[in-house]
């Protein structure tokens, strides 16, 4: 697809199935689901531009490896829509990248909170545009 059609199929219908692009977590990182990360009292742990790790009970090296993981993911999110759509990277807002190590089996609370369903995470606190 060229990085004009990628751009206009993004702005008109919205959604974009990349199944040649794959985000490959290393032995190291593939670690960190092994076990909770989670402080138990947010549903995502995210890293904020700046580096603030939150809604995680990691410490030290074990909170590193968790902020370098978000910080790569983040890294290839940004360079693989510069690459798609070239005409995007300089208008790009770098936000907070979410982390959901939590199993999503089980009766969701509402439609609008199962994590099996295809969704865009958006807040009033942090719209997506």
């Amino acid at each position: 697809m060229t990085s004009d059609a990628f751009a206009h199929r993004l702005e008109t219908e919205g959604l974009i199935i990349l199944d040649t692009a794959t985000f490959v977590l290393t032995a190291e990182e593939a670690g960190l689901l092994t076990h909770p990360l989670g402080d138990g009292r947010a549903k995502n742990i995210s890293l904020a531009p700046g580096d603030a790790l939150r809604g995680t009970s990691a410490e030290g090296p074990e909170a590193a490896r968790l902020t370098a993981l978000l910080a790569r993911f983040s890294a290839w999110a940004r360079e693989l829509v510069a690459e798609r759509a070239p005409s995007y990277a300089g208008a790009l807002e770098i936000g907070r990248t979410s982390f959901r190590p939590r199993d999503v089996e089980g009766d969701p609370v509402s439609p609008r909170k199962d994590d099996r369903r295809l969704h865009v995470d958006a807040f009033a606190s942090q719209p997506t545009g």
